[in-house]
């Protein structure tokens, strides 16, 4: 096919075909544009790689093995040539038109490097949305909202917390803002290739398989290479939070929550 305007890299999690499907069906359903679906079969053993093959203007990467979440995204965004890049989770479901809303915020300005969604629980809070940080010492209730957090010193960041709003109800009056922020979820964001090629690859060092705090690793290094991130409350996709059935916590979650406060100085 033609270099499409956008891809879209998706990483298979367990056998969860049912799930995978929900998303690809949403996905095409709410197409405004050319696209190309990039699937990163991580492993699974359950029919997912005939399910991607046919699918129209999709590209399968078949691994024998899981090899984590970000070295595998890491192989999607190897394979990618368009001039924007979609990070997606095999469990969210698109329940609006997201391309020309999400899209668009890049012809708004010339350093707009990432852009990302609302996104919502299955049961309609938030899971996500309007991250921003904040200062608070312990033992003292009052907290303060930080604009910059890098404006403190290494030494003070360590009272600097952030917060995405998670599970607390959804308002369109709050949270169908459009702002920059510091940060927007993995679970689904746009990126400029521009930008991409400037930052760089994910960070492949984090030893949580599944991945966590990466992905906020990875947008701040956005910021820090002079880009804006753009969160577009008026986009909604849910998030389902899906696992297969013999999920278990990956052992080394703590490891990458020390990993980013070590590299970084936050929470």
């Amino acid at each position: 096919m033609p270099i499409p305007e956008t891809d879209i890299i998706t990483v298979t999690y367990g056998n969860m075909l049912p799930v995978l499907k929900r998303t690809v069906e949403s996905l095409y359903k709410f197409r405004e544009a050319p696209f190309r679906l990039i699937v990163v079969n991580n492993g699974s053993r359950d029919g997912t790689a005939a399910y991607c093959a046919g699918l129209p203007d999709c590209e399968l990467i078949d691994l024998p093995e899981n090899v984590g979440t970000v070295k595998a995204l890491n192989l999607g965004l190897k394979k990618s040539v368009a001039p924007f890049i979609a990070r997606m989770d095999h469990d969210v479901e698109f329940v609006m038109p997201w391309q020309s809303g999400l899209l668009g915020l890049f012809k708004t300005a010339e350093d707009v490097g990432m852009a990302g969604p609302r996104l919502l629980n299955t049961d309609g809070t938030l899971y996500a949305a309007l991250f921003s940080f904040f200062f608070k010492i312990p033992r003292i209730p009052a907290r303060f909202k930080v604009s910059d957090p890098f404006m403190f010193p290494r030494a003070l960041r360590r009272f600097v917390h952030y917060t995405q709003h998670s599970s607390e109800a959804d308002d369109d009056l709050v949270f169908g803002t459009r702002r920059a922020v510091y940060h927007v979820s993995g679970a689904f964001f746009v990126m400029k290739r521009a930008a991409f090629e400037k930052v760089g690859f994910p960070d492949e060092s984090y030893p949580d398989m599944n991945g966590s705090y990466e992905d906020l690793d990875y947008t701040l290094r956005f910021v820090k290479n002079g880009f804006k991130i753009i969160y577009e409350g008026g986009v909604k996709v849910v998030h389902h939070c899906s696992r297969p059935e013999n999920f278990r916590p990956e052992p080394a979650l703590w490891k990458n929550h020390l990993m980013f406060k070590e590299k970084w100085g936050f929470l």
